[in-house]
């Protein structure tokens, strides 16, 4: 019972220190208007880093070690995702780069994730495509 609680606790302080990344970031306006050019990407983002989570959290209450590989994938994009929401919101030279990182490892993750029985890992598993697909449009 204590584990759960912990558990429990755990993941109420790491959603709460998920904070959705924003679209535009507050700077002299020629910044905006570049920043405006991943618009759609972001949000795209953040839905994996939300769906993600909440596999992570499905996937460790299971307490199953075959959910092992999931989380790990799962974790990787968390990671990702907020680091190309960083740097398109620095418009970055290296954007298309980390696109490109960010496509392979939500199709990984999606593919994994699609392969578990479970709502939240289904649900990570469409947001992964979505954004793999969000990403090769950058990458042309």
């Amino acid at each position: 019972m204590k584990k759960l609680i912990v558990l429990l606790l755990v993941s109420v302080v790491t959603f709460a220190a998920v904070k959705p990344f924003e679209t535009k970031k507050k700077v002299s306006g020629n910044e905006v208007v570049k920043v405006e050019k991943y618009k759609d990407c972001i949000p795209s983002f953040n839905e994996v880093i939300f769906t993600s989570n909440n596999c992570v959290k499905a996937c460790s209450i299971a307490n199953n070690p075959k959910l092992m590989k999931c989380i790990q994938y799962c974790k990787e994009c968390i990671v990702v995702c907020k680091s190309s929401i960083q740097l398109m919101q620095l418009n970055s030279s290296c954007v298309k780069e980390m696109c490109n990182l960010c496509a392979k490892m939500c199709e990984i993750c999606a593919k994994e994730c699609d392969m578990k029985d479970m709502k939240a890992a289904k649900d990570c598993s469409a947001a992964c495509l979505k954004a793999a697909k969000m990403c090769k449009e950058i990458q042309m």
